[in-house]
């Protein structure tokens, strides 16, 4: 009984030992890599197509969350693509590639979309010597950016601020400055006027001299004279220009004219501030 015994417990534990249990590989999750664009200009195509792969060669699928609503997405390859039409943000964009068991994604990301600004503007292209030229374009930006602005032959005489584009000045001598181009910029794009010439024309002068007025229009004695004020233009209708004289003074030389015919008009200022009607037009032919 105990030989018996004995061979029944060593063929048991022969069996025992023979038993082997599968051991199963942990899932390996799929890698996924890219540098999505940040900005598009509005009208051009974005595109971004991330790079991903899986160790063991498992079938991958992608997906994404807010996505903006201008764009397609492939979950085959995980290409993103669109052509934004406005300007705008779309923030918190997840793109993430899937085996089936495990999912990895890109770290989030935005899209901005943007304009390119606009620049409009007539500049004055003539002006005499001595006058005062001045000329601001008008420009914008639809999503918003800082505009700053530039200028390209620029005339000696001139000076022009890069925040508000304005060209102005006053030249002492006749001459010509060609090709001028003003151009303003948002930091991604610029867009500028069209080149110009800017002429500066001799110009003449003409001396004024009146009376020194002693009464007031209630024939009362004028007694608070503070200033006169001259007004002188191109067309009778709009004397456009104009220029204060001390009360002390008994003429002066209005400069910087150009040729034609020009309107002068004067009056008188006391120390209120009432200022009295103006004179009849003198007329002067340059």
């Amino acid at each position: 009984m105990r030989l018996a015994g004995s061979f029944v417990r060593a063929v048991f534990i022969a069996a025992m030992a023979c038993w082997a249990l599968p051991v199963l590989a942990a899932n390996q999750p799929p890698t996924i890599s890219g540098y999505p664009a940040s900005s598009i200009k509005v009208g051009s195509t974005y595109y971004f197509q991330p790079t991903a792969k899986d160790p063991e060669n498992h079938a991958l699928v992608f997906s994404i969350t807010n996505k903006p609503a201008w764009a397609s997405f492939n979950t085959a390859t995980g290409l993103l693509s669109g052509k934004p039409a406005t300007f705008g943000k779309w923030s918190s964009i997840i793109i993430k590639v899937s085996d089936g068991t495990t999912a990895t994604s890109l770290p989030a990301f935005a899209i901005t979309a943007w304009t390119a600004p606009t620049i409009t503007g007539t500049p004055i292209t003539s002006v005499s010597s001595g006058s005062t030229y001045s000329f601001t374009p008008k420009a914008t930006d639809a999503d918003g950016s800082a505009l700053s602005f530039s200028i390209t032959n620029k005339p000696s005489w001139a000076t022009f601020d890069t925040l508000t584009g304005k060209l102005s000045g006053t030249p002492t001598a006749a001459g010509s400055t060609g090709n001028i181009i003003i151009s303003v910029s948002d930091g991604k794009a610029s867009a500028a006027l069209a080149p110009f010439t800017l002429t500066v024309t001799a110009s003449s002068s003409v001396t004024l001299s009146w009376t020194r007025p002693t009464t007031n229009v209630d024939s009362s004695t004028l007694t608070n004279l503070n200033t006169y004020k001259i007004y002188y233009g191109t067309s009778s209708a709009a004397l456009t220009h104009s220029v204060a004289v001390p009360a002390t003074a008994s003429s002066y030389v209005v400069t910087g004219l150009a040729r034609g015919t020009w309107y002068f008009a004067i009056s008188s200022v006391n120390t209120v501030g009432t200022e009295s009607a103006q004179s009849a037009l003198l007329t002067k032919t340059l």
